[in-house]
């Protein structure tokens, strides 16, 4: 937060920051600035299934359809849905916020703002902490965007437009213009995991090819690397499936509603309105992220005070 204070400084961007308790949802932050006025805002951190990132944020009474913001971006099928915090890894957990777009990290990230906030003198956001919030206007608010080289991008969140061969997509450019990460993160590090020397064999024979040859020869190295890993992994018999996340919300969410839909409805359960089953999944999506980093948070906290106590020779 020091460098982001820095930042606004040296910008000489107007703003305040109050203190006060970690808290993950609107209303637990509008209950912490109690006296302080301000549009309180929600973010909304998504991933479409290219691995494309969003933040949208928005005042905390925009309603934000995910189904429609889908099809205005033009994700296709897949649609947007929460995104975990630690894709941004500079950012604490429940502290994702437009301010996030300064981080090399997050280069690659596309922002929405809600045109509400346009024009409003105080709009309140985690200056990446969410034990605290800080207060600057939209147009602080639009220098910051510029000042890394982007333009801001208010948009009406609430507008349902017709989207159809005649009606292109009216936020597809914003998707367009994200960077997509690299593909199978999560799968390539639990591959390490189970077998590092085999998944570090690829690309090492590959580099020690290219320095020997090119890229030509980079290109027969790498298959060449693939087929030793195959066989070692015959060898010592089939790689054991990975074992679900606990912390996996979109996999917990289709379990959870589903098996409450089987419960209340029985077999009519398969006749429910997809668009309803949708829109259900997203909110029970969204609430579980809250709770999981909520979670995440209070377990840092925990982990944080204890050092501190163990350092100051508490437990001495």
């Amino acid at each position: 937060m020091d460098a982001l204070l820095a930042k606004l400084q040296a910008l000489q961007i107007q703003h305040e920051t109050h203190a006060h308790p970690a808290v993950m949802t609107c209303e637990a932050q509008a209950a912490a600035l109690s006296g302080v006025p301000g549009v309180v805002t929600k973010n909304l951190f998504l991933k479409d299934k290219k691995g494309r990132l969003y933040i949208v944020t928005a005042a905390a009474d925009t309603k934000v359809d995910l189904k429609v913001l889908s099809a205005r971006l033009g994700t296709g099928k897949g649609g947007v849905r929460m995104a975990p915090d630690e894709l941004i890894p500079t950012v604490p957990l429940g502290s994702v916020t437009p301010l996030a777009i300064a981080q090399p990290s997050a280069a690659g990230v596309a922002l929405l703002l809600d045109g509400k906030l346009r024009g409003q003198p105080r709009i309140c956001v985690h200056p990446l902490d969410n034990t605290a919030t800080m207060v600057l206007s939209s147009e602080g608010l639009e220098a910051f965007v510029r000042s890394v080289g982007r333009e801001p991008a208010w948009v009406d969140l609430e507008a349902d437009p017709v989207i159809d061969m005649n009606n292109p997509p009216d936020l597809k450019a914003f998707a367009d213009a994200a960077t997509p990460l690299a593909a199978n993160d999560g799968a390539a590090a639990a591959a390490a995991a189970v077998a590092p020397g085999a998944a570090a064999a690829k690309p090492a024979a590959a580099a020690a090819a290219a320095a020997a040859g090119g890229t030509k020869a980079a290109k027969k190295a790498a298959p060449a690397a693939a087929g030793s890993k195959k066989g070692a992994g015959a060898a010592g018999g089939a790689t054991p499936a990975a074992a679900p996340r606990a912390d996996d919300v979109l996999r917990a969410t289709d379990e959870l509603v589903d098996k409450i839909a089987s419960t209340l409805v029985g077999e009519a359960a398969a006749g429910v309105d997809a668009d309803v089953m949708r829109r259900l999944k997203a909110d029970v999506e969204m609430r579980l992220n809250a709770l999981r980093n909520a979670a995440y948070a209070g377990g840092f906290s925990a982990a944080r005070g204890a050092i501190a106590s163990t350092l100051s020779g508490q437990y001495a």
